[in-house]
């Protein structure tokens, strides 16, 4: 992606998944020092030197550590970076400490944003083609393509899960797990996952750590209720 179309996707990221004026008073929680650090980030932000910006507002965070938009911008440009790992484990620490609930829905929706987010259209493209051939029933194709994607994007929530749901159609059980738990670790509060994730566990026999993942999906997955009476059959 050019480097001004990447800019340009990346504020659209910015601003389409702020929180509110309403949701925090960010004006009043930073210090006077801080607030010029965090206007110097955005203007970093916007010659998009990521890098730089996302230095500065670390230090903020160091002193203002529930300042929530530095929070949110540094995840978004650590994702934007290739580190999206570590965008995610930053959310996922933050979520550990809140005791708001309202604000731990909002950092989980947040998550779950930014663990599916595309860096850049050619893996976009990809991905829908691996979708196509996952819908034409040609699961080899499709573990073919998600590998290729995640080569470039490795720790994308979305892929994986794919990925894992195309090596369990394969009959390939041990590999849809270690996929499967390993996509877990970015963003547990899918529930789709945990759906996926019993059914490989109840394929390796695992029928107790079946039913804990089951506790995770929603009463309406149809799915997870017939492999829950699999289980309760054995």
């Amino acid at each position: 992606m050019h480097s001004v179309e990447k800019y340009a996707y990346f504020l659209f990221i910015v601003f389409a998944f702020s929180p509110s004026q309403s949701f925090c008073d960010y004006t009043n929680t930073l210090s006077i020092k801080s607030s010029f650090d965090y206007q110097e980030a955005i203007i970093l932000l916007t010659k998009n030197k990521l890098p730089e910006a996302a230095l500065i507002i670390k230090d903020i965070l160091k002193t203002n550590p529930y300042h929530i938009l530095s929070l949110l911008n540094l995840a978004k440009t650590y994702t934007m970076l290739g580190r999206r790992e570590e965008a995610l484990q930053l959310l996922e620490q933050h979520i550990q400490k809140e005791n708001n609930n309202d604000k731990r829905e909002f950092l989980v929706r947040r998550i779950n944003v930014l663990s599916r987010l595309f860096l850049t259209k050619n893996t976009l493209q990809n991905y829908q083609e691996s979708l196509t051939s996952i819908k034409e029933k040609k699961y080899k194709q499709a573990i073919q393509q998600l590998q290729s994607i995640l080569l470039l994007e490795p720790y994308h929530f979305e892929v994986l899960v794919s990925l894992g749901q195309c090596q369990l159609l394969e009959g390939r059980h041990d590999a849809a797990h270690e996929t499967l738990r390993f996509a877990i670790k970015l963003n547990s509060y899918d529930t789709e996952i945990h759906s996926l994730l019993a059914k490989t566990f109840y394929e390796r026999g695992e029928f107790k750590q079946a039913l804990e993942e089951l506790k995770h999906t929603k009463n309406n997955d149809i799915e997870a209720k017939n492999l829950l009476k699999l289980i309760q059959s054995k």
